[in-house]
Parts: C-alpha cells; structure tokens; sequence
C-alpha cells in the first residue's frame, strides 16, 4: 500500500495547530484584561499608582514607578481611568502563546496594604475585600475555561 498526499496532510495538520495556537492565545489575553479590569474596578484609588504599577510581561517585571505617591485622597477617582488606562496599555505588551508564560506584576508600595484593606492607614480603607480574590473570581465567572 503506498500513501500519498502526506506533504499536503501535514500542512493542513500544521495550519490546524496554528490556528489552534492563535485560538488560545486569544483567550488568554481575554483573561487577562478581564482580571486586569477587575483589579483596577476593585483596588481602592487615591493617587492611582497602585493601577498604574499592574505590568504585564513575559518575564517578571520588578521595576517600580518613580516618583512619590499622593499623600491625599482628593483626585482619587478621578485618577482612576487614567490608571485603567495604562494599565490595559500593558495587556498589548505581552505574547500570549500557549508555550510563553505570562506575568502580572504589581509593583506598588501600597500593594500589600491594598490587599488586606490596610491602606492608606488602619481603618481608612475604602474596600475591605481581598482585592485579587475579588478580580480572580470575576475573570474566572467571565472566562470558565480558565482554571
């Protein structure tokens, strides 16, 4: 018996695998931004640099913002979309292929406090749940594929 047509097999069989490639990738960015948008709609905001520090990378990212935070709250919200903003701007920057990793890095001196609803001070916080708790559920809920 001899086959023939296997050159053409192959390629079909390469171009599946492409495609399917390109299909996750997709999905992982999806998940991505959603848990992203979730961070920056649940993190508390006074200056907006804890937002502004979320990178997203293929290697961790360890680089901090310059610059001394707000002390105050007084533009806190209004600081909000931009901090969104450059955020997302982040989510572009990463390859999202199935063999890559992907990094979400925050590098904010408030991140930790953020996250136990410590900041700015004890008592003032103005969310009191885990905040990455709160953006993982969200983007599980919007992505079931994603464990």
């Amino acid at each position: 018996m001899k086959l023939v047509g296997l050159g053409a097999l192959d390629k079909a069989l390469k171009k599946h695998i492409k495609d399917f490639k390109l299909t996750l990738a997709e999905k992982r960015r999806l998940a991505i931004t959603t848990l992203v948008q979730e961070l920056a709609i649940n993190i508390p905001v006074w200056s907006g640099r804890t937002i502004e520090s979320i990178r997203i990378a293929n290697s961790p990212v360890y680089a901090a913002l310059q610059g001394a935070p707000s002390p105050t709250d007084s533009l806190g919200e209004q600081n909000r979309a931009s901090a969104t903003a450059e955020a997302l701007a982040q989510v572009a920057k990463a390859n999202y292929m199935p063999e890559r990793k992907v990094f979400l890095t925050i590098h904010s001196e408030a991140w930790g406090l953020v996250e136990i609803a410590q900041a700015p001070r004890p008592g003032a916080a103005r969310n009191k749940a885990v905040v990455s708790q709160l953006a993982i559920a969200a983007m599980k809920a919007k992505h079931p594929y994603v464990r």
